[in-house]
C-alpha cells in the first residue's frame, strides 16, 4: 500500500500543469455548484415569504362548514354558466 501511494504521488506531479488544471477545474465546478445551490435556496425562501405575505399567511381560520376542496362548478352562479350566456356546451 505504501508503494502504491508513493507511486501515485510521483505520477501526480509528473505532469504538474495537468494536475493544476484538473484541480482548478474541480474547484471551479464545486464553486459553481455551491453558488447554484445557494441561489436556489434563496429563491425558495423568498418565494415562500412572498407567498405567505401576499396570499396565504401562516395561519388560516375557516368556518366549520368551509369546503375542504373548492370546485369551479360550485363557485359559478346560474347567470354566469355557459348555457345561460349563449355558449354551447359539448357533452362528453
Amino acid at each position: 500500500m505504501r508503494l502504491l501511494l508513493r507511486l501515485a504521488w510521483r505520477n501526480i506531479w509528473r505532469q504538474p500543469r495537468r494536475t493544476l488544471l484538473t484541480v482548478t477545474a474541480i474547484a471551479v465546478g464545486c464553486a459553481f455548484c455551491m453558488a447554484a445551490i445557494a441561489l436556489g435556496d434563496g429563491m425558495f425562501a423568498d418565494g415562500f415569504k412572498i407567498l405567505v405575505r401576499q396570499s396565504l399567511g401562516h395561519v388560516q381560520v375557516h368556518a366549520p362548514k368551509y369546503p375542504k376542496q373548492r370546485s369551479l362548478h360550485e363557485s359559478m352562479d346560474e347567470r354566469s354558466s355557459p348555457s345561460s350566456t349563449g355558449l354551447r356546451t359539448r357533452q362528453g
